[in-house]
């Protein structure tokens, strides 16, 4: 174990890059795109919970990771194929090829779930939902036709699918009248849903929802004419199989209830958009965090750039012997400063959302400081009394933090091994701790072998 510790590493300077020097960019660029990723969701997701991607932005960089290493493999194969170093284009090309494959699977699953591909859906339209305002009572009328195999439990009938309708309209604050009624309605919905399956293939089931509601209006050329006419219809069809039978009119219905209720409600518009385009506007973000991300890839894949060199013997001349251990400790605290320094930027841009108080801003604004200043410690190749100090201020705040008396188990193990890295990173550089090592290992030496 003492000769390996002792073991001197120089470095090699190779004009070309190895498979692990693609595999190292790739998983450098997969490590920034997921960082890019969680600062579009923050900045542009409009999630009142996105403040959570901060404590599960270590397990989003470990995917990045992965998923940098795979797509470094993919360009570093073609290069073989190809027989050729690829330029920049072409390996912009290959990872744009690769991200649109995930691109398609993205605006797949939007289409399918999407109400645009439905046969017809008047509530795209701003005054089909504005029809919808001060409608309080509906004239429902259903109807229901099917053909099943057997006497199978997923039957429903008219009046259940009245039921069903009638509960979701009246938690909205609708008046629903049956259709026979003589009661006065402001409006009628017009429902027909129809099923079927066949006996080839029992749990595969084809289903057409129609929903119509239908007004009195009055022409605009005759005002002394009023007639009956739809103002809001739906109209969808699907093929079913391995999911809740049924979900087709539940989905219908809920479309009606949620344009109903962007119609009534008296605040703005703009804060009422439906889920379908703010499902739209993040697939649009999605898809442009993997263009970034493939050109984040095809310039740093291939390139001369040496990631896991910088982060073994940081950046300056290399050409003096470095020890194993001054290399393991330097990889895992320049790792370490990073990820502080990446997850300082993410709360103080949740910071400046939530508006939080001027104290809660000087803490995120140190603590950016703090990342920032163990970044320059941590990669810079200082004299060891200036690494010395540096050191000490790095590690500091820790130091305080470990006089704090209420403080979580977990926390207090995070700042223990804080501080025990930073003292490693030290230790291993010091011109008198290896001296001492080397003495201490001369003298084992000749006592228990010599």
């Amino acid at each position: 174990m003492a000769s390996i510790l002792s073991t001197s590493v120089v470095p090699g300077r190779s004009p070309h890059s190895g498979f692990g020097s693609w595999l190292s960019q790739g998983a450098a660029a997969g490590a920034v795109t997921a960082f890019l990723f969680v600062v579009a969701e923050l900045l542009f997701g409009g999630n009142p919970y996105n403040f959570l991607l901060i404590p599960a932005f270590p397990l989003i960089l470990f995917y990045g990771l992965l998923y940098g290493t795979f797509k470094s493999f993919i360009i570093w194969l073609s290069t073989k194929i190809f027989r050729r170093r690829l330029g920049i284009v072409s390996r912009v090309a290959i990872a744009l090829v690769l991200v649109g494959f995930l691109i398609g699977i993205l605006w797949w699953r939007w289409f399918v779930a999407s109400p645009v591909r439905s046969m017809y859906y008047s509530g795209l339209t701003p005054s089909a939902v504005a029809s919808l305002e001060g409608v309080k009572a509906i004239r429902l009328a259903v109807s229901v036709s099917s053909s099943t195999v057997g006497n199978r439990s997923e039957n429903l009938t008219e009046a259940q699918l009245s039921n069903l309708i009638t509960y979701k309209l009246m938690d909205t604050g609708i008046d629903v009248v049956s259709v026979d009624s003589r009661a006065s309605a402001q409006a009628t919905l017009y429902v027909h849903y129809s099923y079927s399956n066949d006996a080839k293939q029992p749990d595969v089931y084809t289903s057409d929802c129609h929903l119509r509601l239908t007004q009195d209006v009055v022409l605009h050329r005759d005002p002394h004419i009023k007639t009956e006419a739809p103002t809001w219809e739906y109209q969808n069809g699907s093929l079913i199989a391995g999911m809740p039978h049924h979900a087709q009119i539940n989905d219908a219905v809920d479309q009606f209830v949620r344009d109903y209720n962007r119609a009534n409600s008296s605040a703005p518009d703009d804060q009422y958009l439906s889920e379908e385009t703010r499902r739209t506007s993040q697939l649009i973000l999605s898809c442009a965090c993997l263009i970034i991300s493939a050109i984040v890839f095809g310039v740093v894949v291939g390139s001369n750039l040496q990631p896991l060199r910088t982060l073994m013997y940081g950046v300056g001349n290399h050409s003096s012997g470095v020890t194993i251990l001054a290399v393991i400790s330097g990889l895992l605290l320049r790792m370490w400063v990073l990820l502080l320094f990446m997850d300082s930027l993410l709360m103080l841009i949740a910071t400046l959302q939530t508006n939080s108080q001027h104290r809660d801003m000087y803490s995120v604004l140190l603590f950016i400081g703090h990342s920032i200043l163990g970044i320059i410690t941590a990669f810079s190749r200082f004299k060891f009394v200036t690494l010395a100090v540096l050191s000490l201020i790095a590690i500091s705040p820790a130091i305080y933090f470990l006089t704090l008396q209420e403080i979580h188990w977990f926390f207090m193990s995070i700042i223990i091994g804080h501080i025990a890295l930073w003292t490693l990173f030290l230790l291993s550089r010091s011109s008198f701790v290896y001296s001492a090592f080397s003495n201490f290992k001369q003298e084992l030496r000749y006592y228990l072998i010599d």
